[in-house]
């Protein structure tokens, strides 16, 4: 691990940020990665140094990200298409650290307030500060018998008193302080106004706090006095008097301390599983109970702050409503807080008294939280959604909560920008592509997974006669806890009938479905107690498989919103075996966190996403979903509040992604070389082994050869060439269809072992040859090209077939047999070279035969 958060993310947070709360959501994971160290674990005790975090969030963006574009930012939390993107960076902020979280949430705010308000000249000089490593607050809580006073004086303004409650006052070095303008006799009122403090120019005290406050005490939460002599240009007043109090803005900005919270409950969720994984607690049944309570009370929160957006939105479009999104967000206020307080009891609840003692994370987390929720004129909020509910002329405000208009089941907003918001712009594969991924072991995490996110191509695999294998990490039996009819044991039982009954309809052998018995929604994660054991199970089953082993694993997106699925990812990664990964989506299109969709860094994609046509087994697919009746209806289990239940639209989407009978699979970049590959390669392979593939021995290759033999039209052919001999099994058998036969070969090994086989068969020379550069002179009647065009990089390949039409006579056979599944080490695929060669002019193809892992095909050069 690294020695720090600077070490740790250097080579990552170097550039301005396109995407902040993917950024945010990396740091949160390192910094509750180095919770034990006192730097970071112990952030909540008043002499708590966060000035490594402080400077690593500096260096990642994430401070100059609330300035609007022109002045190096990316409006976040200030453009309409940002709103959610600053609740995710709080959110994650929350989870990491609530004391960092309220430091930055007060930057992010103050920021907004310059921006929105101030004049340009303010806008600009702020802007360099911020993108000098300043962070901004906001202080707006009156000292008492110090009530902060603005006092104009001949261009500048007085600062007399002071404000209490000041979240970074060591740290923020230009806040956003409110105060009293005082107008000289016969003016105008004065009234509330912002301005902007240079705290470093400006002569001030720090108070000490009256009493040590219970949590958040790394924020360093601090009293201010100003000395007599403090004043400020004119020119840092923000706006006008009464601005800070303009609605939405002052209320809808709590929505970011909200979303802290719901950050720290999350936080306290994961460790809660942690805790019981450890203490081998997971199968107790109160346990089970509480846990999918927990989980439940952090979606709810999660969906209330999905639900800014498209309000934001609305308020955008139509300022007058502005009244609903107030309304909207101090409803999500109250019921945020009560989720997070009855979060604080279960977790409690789950750990037992150890969690309360000092200094046991949780106790420090809930400390944090509790204080974090009391934030000011809660019942203030309380009756404003009381009286806009009675008051408003149509009184549907309730109704509105779940406007379907706002709620809808449509596009994920986390998806926009990115393919997966329109599955039709991503390219299609036709269904005969599934023959590149050859032997495959489909992991799904819970019975219903393989049939969502992957049963359309295992149906085409298996029509196709590819082995499929199908891994089920767990039995499911967690998914209605509480169930009185259906404890776990009989769950288990019902689950995995109806994985067996989705398999059969997808075409799976029963012998070759699996169940490996981890334990539903705690599946051991890397470094997690019981990893090394479930890897070493799944590489047992994976290598005694009776095909051989897999040469695709196809499993669920990496970062999938479930902690099953991510382990998933682990589990396979630490397997071993050099199989091909292949994702499929289950979860991704219900993801809440940017930070969890496929990354893209440049031109560098982290996945390729395609589109697979799965029209004609589409039927298939919906039918083995229906098979998990437990997942689909609610009547199957109806003892259990905290079950689940699949939801129709995200059903339908896993069924149809954008409408269409696809699977959208995630590919690994595509890593081939671009050149031919070396002779070197293969001189390596024979040196290792005399027959290094086993040409001689395979059942496979005897079987291969025959069809290559019956695909000849006729019996004898006056002279032959065969392009790749290798050790010469297939050489002798050509031998006897040809008059003359010439057979090449780049590696010499190959080419003497050869020789050796065909010392007897005088019509033979074998020679060393590297295509196309050494192609032999004179002409044929019959060309063979086994396994071996694969090789060759795009201008060989070319020069290649120019040679082969140059040199085969009229009337003439060429014949290609090649492997179709997809190896890393070859420029190209069987199926990429026979394509090719069907797309020649000259060419006619007589004949085609598919098997599941080759191809041959027979082609006639035209007279």
């Amino acid at each position: 691990m690294p020695a720090s958060l600077n070490d740790a993310v250097s080579s990552r947070f170097d550039q301005p940020p396109r995407r902040p709360a993917a950024q945010a959501a990396q740091f949160a994971d390192e910094f509750c990665a180095r919770e034990n160290d006192p730097r970071y674990g112990r952030a909540d005790e008043a002499t708590a140094d966060l000035s490594e975090a402080l400077s690593v969030l500096r260096r990642s963006g994430l401070t100059v990200a609330p300035l609007a574009a022109e002045r190096g930012g990316s409006g976040l939390g200030v453009a309409a298409d940002q709103w959610l993107e600053a609740l995710d960076v709080c959110r994650s902020l929350g989870r990491a650290s609530l004391s960092l979280a309220r430091l930055y949430e007060g930057h992010l705010n103050g920021v907004q307030l310059v921006e929105l308000y101030g004049d340009d000249g303010l806008r600009e000089r702020f802007a360099a500060d911020i993108r000098d490593g300043a962070l901004s607050a906001i202080w707006n809580t009156e000292r008492p018998g110090h009530s902060l006073e603005l006092v104009p004086d001949e261009g500048r303004v007085q600062l007399r008193g002071g404000k209490v409650f000041c979240s970074g006052a060591a740290t923020a070095t230009r806040p956003v302080i409110c105060g009293t303008l005082v107008q000289d006799e016969g003016d105008e009122p004065g009234g509330w106004q912002m301005t902007v403090v240079p705290m470093d120019d400006t002569p001030h005290t720090l108070l000490p706090p009256e009493g040590e406050p219970m949590g958040v005490r790394g924020a360093g939460t601090r009293s201010i006095l100003f000395e007599p002599t403090a004043s400020i240009e004119q020119g840092s007043l923000v706006g006008a008097p009464g601005d800070y109090l303009r609605e939405p803005i002052l209320t809808a900005g709590a929505a970011r301390f909200l979303a802290a919270q719901v950050g720290a409950c999350e936080r306290l969720v994961e460790l809660v599983r942690q805790e019981l994984q450890a203490a081998k607690r997971t199968d107790h049944h109160g346990q089970r109970t509480r846990a999918a309570t927990l989980t439940r009370l952090t979606t709810r929160g999660r969906l209330w702050l999905d639900g800014f957006g498209p309000r934001c939105e609305r308020w955008l479009d139509d300022p007058s409503q502005v009244d609903r999104l107030v309304a909207y967000t101090r409803a999500a206020r109250t019921e945020i807080e009560e989720l997070s307080h009855e979060v604080i009891q279960l977790a409690s609840q789950c750990i037992g008294l150890r969690g309360l003692v000092t200094p046991h994370l949780l106790e420090r987390l809930i400390r944090d939280l509790s204080t974090y929720l009391r934030q000011p004129a809660l019942d203030t909020s309380v009756e404003g959604v009381a009286r806009f509910t009675l008051d408003e002329t149509d009184g549907l405000f309730a109704q509105e909560l779940l406007d379907p208009d706002v709620t809808a089941p449509g596009p994920n907003r986390r998806l926009r920008g990115t393919p997966f918001a329109d599955p039709a712009s991503i390219a299609e594969r036709p269904a005969d592509w599934v023959r590149t991924l050859g032997r495959t072991a489909v992991i799904a995490p819970h019975p219903d997974d393989e049939s969502l996110g992957a049963g359309g191509t295992i149906a085409l695999l298996r029509d196709v006669g590819l082995p499929v294998t199908v891994l089920f990490l767990t039995d499911g039996d967690g998914s209605h806890p509480g169930s009185r009819s259906h404890p776990p044991a009989v769950l288990a039982e019902l689950r995995r009938e109806e994985a067996r009954t989705a398999c059969e309809r997808l075409g799976v052998d029963s012998d070759a479905i699996h169940f490996l018995g981890l334990p539903d929604g705690a599946v051991p994660r890397r470094g997690a107690d019981g990893f090394e054991e479930a890897v070493e199970r799944l590489r047992t089953v994976l290598s005694d498989l009776p095909d051989g082993p897999p040469h695709t694993l196809l499993l669920p997106w990496r970062r999938e919103p479930h902690g099953d699925h991510r382990a998933a990812y682990d589990l396979a990664t630490a397997s071993g075996g050099g199989a091909r990964l292949v994702e499929y989506c289950v979860h991704l299109w219900k993801t809440r966190r940017d930070a969890d969709l496929p990354r893209r860094d440049g031109s560098a994609a982290e996945v390729v996403p395609i589109r697979l046509d799965v029209s004609t087994v589409w039927d298939r697919k919906r039918a083995a979903i229906a098979s998990h009746a437990s997942q689909m209806d609610p009547h199957v289990i109806s003892d259990a509040p905290a079950g689940f239940t699949m939801p129709a639209e995200w059903r339908e989407q896993c069924e149809r992604p954008g409408g269409l009978q696809t699977e959208i699979l995630l590919l690994p970049p595509d890593g081939r070389a671009a050149d031919t590959v070396p002779t070197a390669y293969f001189d390596a392979k024979y040196e290792t082994a005399v027959d290094p593939w086993d040409f001689a021995g395979s059942p496979y290759e005897a079987a291969k050869y025959e069809a290559t033999l019956d695909a000849l039209p006729k019996t004898r052919f006056r002279r032959g060439l065969e392009l790749g001999c290798s050790i010469g099994v297939l050489t002798a058998r050509l031998a006897e269809r040809c008059e003359a036969l010439l057979a090449v070969d780049a590696a010499s090994a190959a080419v003497a072992r050869c020789r050796t086989r065909c010392e007897e068969l005088d019509h033979v020379d074998v020679r060393t040859a590297v295509l196309p550069r050494d192609w032999p002179d004179g002409t044929f009647d019959l060309i063979i090209a086994s396994e071996v065009l694969y090789y060759l990089s795009n201008g060989d390949l070319d020069e290649t077939r120019a040679a082969i039409l140059r040199s085969l006579e009229p009337g003439g056979r060429l014949v290609l047999v090649h492997w179709t599944v997809f190896v890393p080490d070859y420029p190209r695929t069987g199926d990429d070279v026979h394509d090719a060669f069907q797309e020649t002019p000259g060419l006619r193809r007589l004949k085609s035969k598919r098997e599941p892992f080759y191809r041959i095909d027979l082609f006639e050069k035209a007279d």
